[in-house]
C-alpha cells in the first residue's frame, strides 16, 4: 500500500509541476478560446437579426393579402350600401303613394258629390237615370277593391323596407368592424416597425463593441508574441513525451494486477473444488454412522441375545475407533476449510482495492488522453487561427460593410412599404368620403323621381278616371238630347262637361311639366340612341355606296352579254354552225339564270324580265333578254336604259310610272 501511495503521490507532483510550466499556454488557449465564443456571438446575432426580418417580411405578405381581401371586401359593402340606398328609395316611393292616398280619397269625394248633384239635377228635370246610378256603384266597388289592392302592397312593401333597414344596419356595423380591424393592423405594423428598428440599432452597437474587443484582443496577442517567441511547441512536446511515459508505466501496472488477479481467480477455484469434495466426504460419514448404531431384537432366547451382544460389542469396538477417527479428520477438515475461506475473503478484499486502483488509473490515463487531444486541437486551431487573423480582418471589414448596406436597404424598404400603406389608407378613406357622397346624391335624386313618378301615377289615374267619366257623360248628353229634343235643359249638363274639359286639361298641362321634369334621362338616353342610329345610318350609307358601284359594275358586264348575245342571233344560219357559236346559243339558258338570280339578290331592287326576242322563232330554244324593269324604289339609282341595237328603252317618269 505504501508503494502505491508513493507512485501516486510521485504522479501527481509531475502534474502539478507540469500545470505549473503549462499556465502561460493556457493563459493564451483560453484568450483564444474567448475571441472564438466572441465570433460565435457576432454569427448568433447576425442569424438571429436576419431571421427576424425574415419573420417580419413573410408577416408584412401576409398582411398585405389581409389588406387586399378586406378591400375587395369593402368594396362588395359599398356596392350592397347602393342597393340598400335603392330600396330605401323603393320605400321612399311607397310612403308618397300611401301620402297621396288621402288626395285619390278627396277626388273619391268630389266626384260623388258631383254625381250627387247630377242625380239632383235630373230629379229637378223630372228625370231619373238609373244606368248612371249603378255604372257610379260599379265604379266605386272597382274603386275600393283597388285602395284595397294598394293597402295590401304598402302593407309588404313596409315589411321588405324594414327588412333592408335590418340589413342595412348589419352592414354598417360589419363596415366600423373592417375599419377598426384596418386600424388596428396598421398600429401593429407601426409597433413591429419600431422594434425592428430597435433590433438593428442594438445590433450595430453590439457590432461596435465586438470591434473594439477584437482590437484590444490583437494588441494583447502581438504584445504575448513579442514577449514569447515561441516557448509552445517545446512545452508541448515535452508534455506528451512525459504523458507518454506515464501511459507505459500505468499499462505495465494493469498487466500486472491483472496477472495476480487471475491467479487469485485459479485459486480460489481450487478451494472451491475441495471444500465441495470434503463436505461431500462428511456427509458420506455421518450417513456411516446412521447405519452403524444398533437396533433392539425381539428373539427370545438368551443365547442368541449373549451371541448377538458380543458380535455387536466386536462391531462397536471397531466403529468407535473408526467414529473416532472420522471426528479428528474432519476437525482438520473444519480447520483448513476455515484458514482457506480466511484467504479467500482476503483475495477478495485485495482484488477489490486492486479493482478500484485500477479503474482510478484508467480514469486518470483516460482523462490525459483527453487533455492531450484537447491541448492538441487548441494548437492546432491557434496556428489556424494565427494565419486566417489577417484574412479575418478583412473580411469582417467587407462583412460590416455588406452588414450596413442590408441595414440601409431594409431601413428604406420599410419606410417604403409604410409610406404605401399609408396612402392605401388615404385612397381607401377617400374612396369612402365618395361612395357616401354619391350615395347621398343618389338618395336626394331617388327622392325627386319617387315624387315625380308618384305625382305622375296620380295624375295618370285621374285622367283616365276623368276619361272615362267623360265617355259616361257624353253618352248621358246624347241620351238627354234625344230624350229632350230642342228643349234648353240640357245646357247644365253641358257646362258641367266644360268644366271638366278645363279640369282635364290643366291636369294634362301639369303632367306634362312634370314628365319634362322627370324624364330628362329618358331624353338624354334617347338622344344618345340617336346618334348611334345616325352613325350607323352613315355606315349603311356608305354600304348602299359600296353596292350601288358594284351594281354598276355588273350592269356593265351584262351590256355586254346582252350585246353578245343580239349579235349571235344577227348571224345567218350558215354561220351557226361554228362551234363557238353554238356553244354561245346554247348557254343561253344557263346566262338567263344567272341573271334572275342576280335580279333577286341585287340591293337595288331590279327586276329582270326575259322576254322572247322577235326575230326567233317559236320553237328555237334560245331566249333573249328583252327588258330590264325597275320598281319605283330607289329612283335615283337607274332611271333610263336604252339598247338600240335590240330596239328596247326603258324610261321612268316623274309619277314612276315606267314606259
Amino acid at each position: 500500500m505504501s508503494n502505491r501511495e508513493q507512485e501516486l503521490a510521485k504522479a501527481a507532483k509531475r502534474s502539478n509541476f507540469d500545470a505549473s510550466s503549462d499556465e502561460k499556454s493556457w493563459k493564451e488557449v483560453q484568450k483564444s478560446l474567448k475571441i472564438a465564443h466572441e465570433e460565435a456571438k457576432k454569427e448568433k446575432l447576425t442569424a438571429d437579426i436576419r431571421d427576424k426580418m425574415n419573420q417580419f417580411e413573410s408577416g408584412k405578405c401576409d398582411r398585405e393579402m389581409i389588406l387586399s381581401k378586406e378591400i375587395e371586401a369593402l368594396r362588395i359593402e359599398s356596392e350592397r350600401s347602393s342597393l340598400n340606398a335603392r330600396m330605401e328609395g323603393t320605400r321612399k316611393k311607397i310612403l308618397v303613394q300611401q301620402r297621396s292616398l288621402p288626395a285619390v280619397e278627396e277626388d273619391k269625394k268630389n266626384l260623388s258629390r258631383m254625381a250627387s248633384r247630377k242625380d239632383v239635377a235630373d230629379k229637378v228635370n223630372g228625370y231619373s237615370v238609373d244606368l248612371k246610378v249603378a255604372s257610379d256603384r260599379k265604379w266605386y266597388t272597382l274603386l275600393m277593391e283597388e285602395n284595397e289592392e294598394l293597402t295590401t302592397q304598402l302593407v309588404k312593401a313596409s315589411q321588405e323596407a324594414d327588412e333592408l333597414k335590418r340589413k342595412n344596419e348589419m352592414l354598417q356595423l360589419h363596415e366600423s368592424n373592417t375599419v377598426m380591424q384596418l386600424q388596428s393592423s396598421l398600429s401593429r405594423l407601426q409597433i413591429t416597425h419600431r422594434i425592428t428598428k430597435g433590433a438593428l440599432v442594438e445590433a450595430q452597437a453590439s457590432i461596435r463593441t465586438l470591434r473594439q474587443e477584437k482590437k484590444k484582443n490583437l494588441v494583447e496577442r502581438q504584445i504575448s508574441q513579442e514577449e514569447q517567441p515561441s516557448p509552445v511547441k517545446d512545452q508541448s512536446t515535452d508534455q506528451e513525451n512525459r504523458w507518454k511515459q506515464q501511459k507505459r508505466e500505468l499499462e505495465k501496472k494493469i498487466a500486472f494486477y491483472v496477472e495476480k488477479s487471475e491467479q487469485y481467480d485459479e485459486k480460489i477455484m481450487d478451494l472451491n473444488m475441495t471444500i465441495g469434495e470434503l463436505v461431500l466426504k462428511n456427509e458420506a460419514l455421518e450417513e456411516q454412522l446412521a447405519s452403524s448404531k444398533p437396533e433392539p431384537t425381539k428373539s427370545g432366547s438368551l443365547d442368541a441375545t449373549a451371541a448377538e451382544n458380543a458380535s455387536a460389542a466386536d462391531d462397536s469396538g471397531g466403529s468407535t475407533t473408526k467414529i473416532a477417527k472420522l471426528q479428528q479428520r474432519n476437525e482438520t477438515l473444519k480447520i483448513q476449510v476455515d484458514a482457506l475461506m480466511f484467504e479467500v475473503e482476503s483475495l477478495r478484499e485485495k482484488q477489490t482495492y486492486d479493482y478500484a486502483v485500477l479503474q482510478e488509473k484508467e480514469n486518470e490515463l483516460n482523462n490525459l488522453q483527453r487533455e492531450t487531444s484537447e491541448q492538441k486541437k487548441l494548437l492546432k486551431e491557434w496556428e489556424e487561427k494565427e494565419k486566417a487573423s489577417k484574412h479575418q480582418e478583412k473580411w469582417q471589414e467587407t462583412f460590416n460593410r455588406e452588414h450596413q448596406t442590408k441595414i440601409a436597404t431594409l431601413t428604406a424598404f420599410y419606410e417604403n412599404s409604410l409610406e404605401k400603406v399609408t396612402k392605401e389608407k388615404e385612397s381607401l378613406m377617400l374612396q369612402v368620403k365618395l361612395l357616401k357622397e354619391s350615395t347621398d346624391k343618389f338618395r336626394e335624386n331617388d327622392r325627386k323621381a319617387v315624387l315625380c313618378l308618384g305625382e305622375l301615377n296620380r295624375r295618370q289615374k285621374l285622367i283616365e278616371m276623368y276619361h272615362a267619366q267623360m265617355d259616361v257623360l257624353i253618352a248621358e248628353n246624347t241620351s238627354l238630347k234625344t230624350m229632350l229634343g230642342d228643349s234648353r235643359h240640357d245646357a247644365k249638363p253641358l257646362c258641367f262637361w266644360d268644366k271638366l274639359m278645363e279640369l282635364i286639361m290643366s291636369i294634362i298641362s301639369d303632367v306634362v311639366k312634370g314628365c319634362v321634369v322627370v324624364r330628362q334621362g329618358d331624353i338624354q338616353s334617347v338622344l344618345e340612341g340617336l346618334n348611334e342610329l345616325t352613325k350607323s345610318l352613315e355606315k349603311t350609307e356608305l354600304d348602299l355606296q359600296f353596292s350601288q358601284e358594284a351594281n354598276k359594275n355588273l350592269l356593265k358586264e351584262i351590256e355586254k352579254k346582252i350585246h353578245f348575245k343580239g349579235r349571235a342571233h344577227e348571224w345567218p344560219e350558215e354561220r351557226l354552225t361554228d362551234l363557238s357559236v353554238v356553244d354561245a346559243v346554247e348557254e343561253n339558258h344557263s346566262t338567263d339564270r344567272e341573271l334572275e338570280e342576280w335580279s333577286n339578290s341585287s340591293p337595288l331592287g331590279l327586276h329582270v324580265l326575259v322576254l322572247p326576242s322577235p326575230e326567233c322563232s317559236a320553237h328555237s330554244p334560245c331566249q333573249c333578254l328583252g327588258a330590264l324593269v325597275a320598281p319605283p324604289k330607289p329612283r335615283s339609282q337607274l332611271t333610263q336604259l336604252h339598247l338600240p341595237e335590240w330596239g328596247v328603252s326603258w324610261k321612268e317618269n316623274s309619277s314612276g310610272e315606267v314606259t
